[in-house]
Order: C-alpha cells, then structure tokens, then sequence
C-alpha cells in the first residue's frame, strides 16, 4: 500500500437527499386568505397569486403575506365593503325577510298613498339611520321595483281576495266613472257588497283604459269586465255614478243599456252633487252672485304679499288674529262654507282695509258692498243666511259621503233635510246672525231680504224635489231596517 493513499478511497461517496414540502391545510388557519392548488402550490384568494411551496415550505407562505402587495390588498379590503354585503343569497331566511320588508313597506306607501320617490329616498335613509341592521343595507326597493311589486304583486292578489269575498256575498252593486290622465281616458269599475265577515266592502274590480266614452262603449266594458270575472249582471243590484246623462239619461245612457238585462237593477246616482247643484240653481236666485264675490275677493289677495301686508295692519287695528282668506272652488261642494266662514270672521278688518283704499283703489263690487253700513247690509244679511243654510247641506254631505253609510240611511237624510227646509220657510228662520240684522233694517231693506231669501229656500225645494224621488217606495221601505234611528 502506498504511502499516501488513505484506508477509505476506495469507497464511493454517498449523495444528500434533497426533501421537499408539501402544502399542509392547517397552514389556513393560521393565515387569512390562501387555499391548496396541489401538494406543491398555494393561492392567495384575495391577491390571485400562486406560490411554491415545495422548497420553502410555511416561509413561503409568510414571504408572501408579508409583501407589500398583500399588505395594500388588505388595507384596501378594510377600507371597502365586499359585494356580498348588497346582494342576497337565494333560498335562505334573510332572502324571505328582505322580500317581507320590501313587500309590507311598499304596501305601507300604497295605503297611505305615499309616492314611489319618497319611498325610494325613506329606503335609502333608514340604513343610514339604524347602522346596525343587516337587513336594511340589503334592501333595494327603488321606483322601478316598488311599481313592479304593485302591479305583479299586491294588485293581482287584492283583486284575488276580492273576488272570492265578492262571490261569497252573490249581490253587489258597480260603480264606474272616467277620469283624464294628460290624454290617456281611464276607468275603475268597483264594487260595493256586504260580506258577513267584514262587514260594507269596497273595492277596485279593474281599471281600464278606453277612448271611447259614449254609454254604449262604457255599458259593454263593465258587460265585458263582469264576464271575464265569471261575475253576472243579473246580481247586480245598482249600477252608480255621476249624474251625467251619458250616465243617468232617460233614453240612451249606460243606465238604460244595463237595466235592459237586468231589469231590477236600481239607478244610484250621486246625491251629493244633487245637493251641490242645489245650492247653485237656488244662489241664482238672489239679486247678488255670492261666489263671484267670495273669489274675487280671495284673487284680490291671493298673489300680492304688498296687500296681504297692508291687511295684517288692519287686523292689528281692529282687534283680530290674522287668517288667509280661503279659496272657493266651483266645482268642489265643500268649499264654500270655510269660505264664507272665513271671510265673516275677517269682515271688520277687510271693511276697515277696502274703505282706507278708496273707491278709486277697488272694484264696484267690493266697494259697493264694503262701503254700505253694516246694520244696513242687505250682502252681508244674506252672507250669514247663506252660511246658514250650507251649514245643513254640508252636514248632509259629509254623512253621504261617510263609509259607513247605506242605501238604509239615504231616504231618512234626504227627506230630513226637505222638512228641515220647509220648516225654515215656513218659519221664516233665516239663521239667529239674519234674523238680527233684518230687525234693525228698514222695511224696504227687510221686504228685500226676505223676497230673496224665501226665493232660495223655493228654489232649493223645487230643485231637490225634481231631482230626487221623495215619493220612492222602496227607499222609503228600507228606512225601517236603520238600527241607528231604532236604538236611538
């Protein structure tokens, strides 16, 4: 052997062993945000990025959640809300509570008659205000889909329930009208019965759209619509509506047309406008136009802030609180009497106003009737006799117009207030204001008054009496059924 060989040279070194790592799924839970791609790689969810981890082994992991680009992901996802805070998932309990908010809420605004916009703010608002709430930041119920769940949901549905209510009760009665909407003619078609459960139910059956409104087109829709609700006419017991001929004539109207398949069929016509056009057919026959007087007098403040403010003085002056003077509507039946009540109540500052302008300053009318002596006031005699009788016409109005009242109840209401004015007139009771100032008048101004307030009354019983039957027997026969008047 030689010298300088070694005992071990003949023997082969061994190679290292190179050991790799393989992902381990415990790793998830010490680290936000990475998954298993294979045995060798892992994700990182949020960064979309793939790492190795077949040499480094949990380093890798830490080197890259500890990179700046993980770092500012993170940061961004804090300062961000996830997509899943505003979307809802399907089949699940929180989907049916969003649904029951939306729904209940949208009715709430349809009862109460509050529009699609206010709504779509008032849903924006509450998460806004209770931030503690997972379900108002989920709920999204703008215009569009407040309209849709009206007309897809709770439209069907109410017309669903009506209906089965409606063919348990066998007799109702329909009521139609048409109504412009810019250049659109619109139609509700409702219905009025008694159900044992509910008691007087009303209710929209459809609402239709029709350019044509002879009584010819009108009879056949409320035929047409009846039908397609497997509801027949002749249970049908009264047909209502305005008192246009279109509806009400005695030849061709849509009356006529329906009583003509239905023969029992009863014609309710609207008895409040009956009382208003009473007023205005009995206001023709006194010798001064009260409503032309009580707007032109409204208009004469209505639009400047200069007179309304030379008024306040006025009323400083005499005593008085100050109020607007109220706007009268011809065509609405209720608002006369606030007018007229208002303006007796303003009359000693509104005098003391017109007669500091002048007569240069005022128009005839208003001059004429401000610059007469009050004591002397034939205007103001027949104002308060005036106010008098609407007070009886709009208290009769306002019980036709109730919920609670029947066909049982409309007799009684409408021959009462014949007797009541009969007695006045027989009486020659104008009211305790009237019959007042008529002691301190003349006998000229008194023959005056009474002429023309005897004339009203005439006119008001003429016109009632044409009208409305008084001598109907079978609205008389119903009277009897009136618990109210039997218990009282």
């Amino acid at each position: 052997m030689e010298e300088n060989e070694t005992p071990h040279s003949s023997q082969p070194q061994k190679k290292k062993i190179k050991r790799y790592c393989t992902y381990i799924p415990e790793w998830e839970d010490m680290f936000e945000h990475i998954k298993k791609v294979d045995a060798e790689h892992g994700m990182c969810k949020l960064c979309s990025v793939r790492f190795t981890v077949k040499f480094e082994g949990k380093r890798a992991v830490e080197n890259h959640c500890n990179s700046q680009k993980h770092k500012n992901n993170i940061r961004d996802l804090k300062s961000s809300k996830s997509l899943r805070t505003f979307f809802v998932k399907k089949f699940t309990k929180e989907e049916d509570e969003v649904t029951l908010i939306e729904i209940v809420n949208t009715y709430h605004s349809v009862r109460h008659q509050i529009s699609y916009n206010a709504q779509d703010c008032h849903n924006k608002l509450l998460p806004k205000l209770i931030t503690d709430s997972k379900i108002l930041l989920k709920i999204s119920c703008g215009r569009t889909k407040a309209a849709s769940i009206v007309e897809g949901v709770l439209a069907p549905k109410s017309q669903e329930c009506l209906l089965d209510n409606l063919k348990k009760s066998i007799y109702y009665s329909v009521a139609s009208d048409a109504s412009n909407r810019r250049n659109i003619k619109l139609f509700p078609l409702c219905v009025q019965f008694f159900s044992r459960s509910g008691g007087i139910v009303r209710g929209v059956l459809d609402f239709y759209e029709d350019s044509d409104e002879t009584s010819e087109a009108i009879a056949n829709q409320i035929i047409e619509k009846l039908q397609n609700n497997n509801l027949n006419l002749e249970h049908v017991t009264s047909y209502s509506g305005d008192n246009a001929s279109v509806n009400f004539g005695v030849r061709c109207s849509v009356f006529q047309k329906l009583k003509a398949i239905n023969s029992k069929l009863i014609a309710s016509n609207c008895k409040c406008h009956i009382l208003h056009n009473t007023i205005k057919f009995a206001s023709k026959g006194l010798n001064f136009d009260i409503e032309s007087f009580v707007i032109k007098l409204y208009n004469e403040f209505s639009s400047s802030a200069k007179r309304v403010q030379a008024l306040k003085s006025f009323f400083e002056f005499v005593e008085l609180e100050y109020k607007d003077l109220l706007r009268h509507v011809a065509t609405r039946w209720l608002s006369l009497l606030p007018a007229i009540d208002r303006l007796l109540l303003n009359w000693p500052a509104l005098k003391s106003y017109f007669l500091s302008e002048g007569e240069e300053n005022c128009s005839k009318i208003i001059w004429e009737v401000f610059n007469e002596d009050d004591e002397e006031s034939l205007v103001l005699a027949l104002l308060y006799f005036v106010q008098n009788i609407l007070v009886i016409f709009q208290n009769i109005i306002l019980k036709l117009e109730h919920n609670e009242t029947t066909v049982i109840e409309l007799h009684s209401l409408m021959n009462n207030l014949k007797v009541n004015l009969g007695q006045r007139l027989s009486d020659k009771f104008y009211g305790n204001s009237a019959n007042r100032m008529i002691r301190k008048m003349t006998d000229s101004k008194r023959l005056q008054f009474e002429r023309q307030a005897v004339c009203f009354l005439n006119r008001c019983l003429n016109y009632l009496t044409k009208w409305y039957d008084f001598n109907n027997d079978f609205l008389a026969s119903l009277a009897c059924l009136d618990l109210k008047k039997i218990i009282s």
